[in-house]
């Protein structure tokens, strides 16, 4: 509790720490309770705190004023009992920290929206990883969030991190966690989100706690990512979505706990999204390698039923050499169209009236490439 003498001081008191009730006198040694209140609301940017306005009258139009210039309630001091102002101060608690959490929701339900339009307008899966980690952090005003990716053999590597400069960042960095791969992932199978407001007090094992100390951490808040598997009716523990608290303990709220809930879901389409766009690509690649493949055979086929082809034809012109030239003449025509050179041959011919006579017979090729 702290007591200040005037209004300046008292607002140089919140702009260190905002409290979370604040009794107001209406007439303050410097400035009435009306300024006090226009000044609080600048210096705050609307932040929430509670506010009940003292004064010594029981003026109902500088009550209408306190409250809308962000009074919770109003109170005469003639009239003033520690029961009514208990029970006013535990209302404008109350009210405070009703007001907190539909903000907190609301900030919520914004970011994952947002999430939920980047998935869909993006199959880039590491910018979604980086813009979750990164403003899951700011919301949660925490010292790190990380999303870490498991293998088969429940090692893994941390693929997304958003961390404050004075913590050690890990991204990056590959982990073996021996208590993951004894018990298979554990709950996180399961679904279970694991929030400990200090890890030393969370019934952790040895080895657990040796793996946070080596990240400075002082309390953790883990939500598992789960794979549907379209071909059976298991569920893949993709990897987990993890918020560090390293300065000091941390006890965690409820709206935090469902924002992680909500934002692995979000994960999760996201994953699948991006790994059906890879084996998508991956299909159009080998489909693509097979047409090459088949059009290189369709252009090694084409070849051959062309020499086959040139070989029909100068058979047919060498009809009448003489028997013991055929086959010489045919290895020669047959080393030029593998060599692409152009033929020249001596043979002998017999004429009908039984004479031999010797020719010379060139070929000259017409070669070309198959595109």
């Amino acid at each position: 509790m702290y007591e200040f003498e005037s209004g300046e001081k008292a607002l140089q008191g919140c702009q260190e720490k905002i409290p979370d009730v604040i009794l107001l006198d209406y007439r303050l040694p410097d400035i009435d309770g009306l300024e006090f209140l226009n000044q609080l609301q600048r210096q705050t940017q609307g932040s929430q705190t509670s506010v009940i306005m003292l004064t010594g009258q029981g003026d109902e139009t500088i009550a209408v004023q306190a409250i809308k210039n962000g009074a919770q309630d109003y109170l005469v001091k003639g009239k003033l009992t520690p029961d009514n102002l208990r029970r006013a101060v535990h209302g404008a608690i109350e009210q405070m920290q009703l007001m907190r959490q539909l903000k907190q929701q609301q900030e919520q339900q914004k970011l994952v929206g947002t999430i939920a339009l980047d998935i869909r307008q993006s199959l880039n899966l590491q910018d979604i990883l980086a813009t979750s980690v990164q403003k899951v952090r700011q919301l949660l005003s925490a010292d790190r969030v990380l999303i870490y990716q498991f293998t088969p053999q429940m090692q893994g590597s941390v693929v997304a991190e958003s961390v404050l400069p004075q913590w050690t960042p890990i991204l990056g960095l590959e982990i073996e966690d021996t208590c993951f791969q004894e018990n298979q992932g554990g709950e996180y199978c399961r679904g279970k989100i694991w929030a400990a407001t200090n890890v030393y007090e969370a019934g952790l094992s040895d080895c657990h706690i040796n793996l946070l100390e080596r990240f400075q951490v002082k309390a953790n808040l883990v939500a598992p990512i789960l794979l549907e598997n379209k071909e059976s009716p298991a569920i893949e523990l993709w990897g987990l979505f993890i918020v560090h608290q390293c300065s000091a303990p941390r006890q965690w709220q409820t709206f935090e706990v469902e924002l992680l809930n909500q934002l692995t879901v979000q994960l999760a389409i996201a994953i699948q999204q991006a790994e059906l766009y890879h084996n998508l690509q991956t299909l159009n690649t080998e489909l693509e390698a097979k047409v090459q493949e088949r059009t290189a055979k369709l252009h090694q086929s084409e070849e051959k039923l062309r020499q086959s082809e040139a070989l029909l034809a100068t058979t047919q012109q060498i009809a009448h050499v003489g028997t013991e030239d055929v086959e010489q003449i045919e290895q020669a025509v047959l080393n030029a169209l593998a060599q692409q050179t152009n033929f020249q041959g001596e043979y002998r011919v017999i004429y009908p009236n039984g004479s031999v006579h010797w020719l010379t017979g060139k070929g000259h090729g017409v070669y070309w490439v198959m595109e």
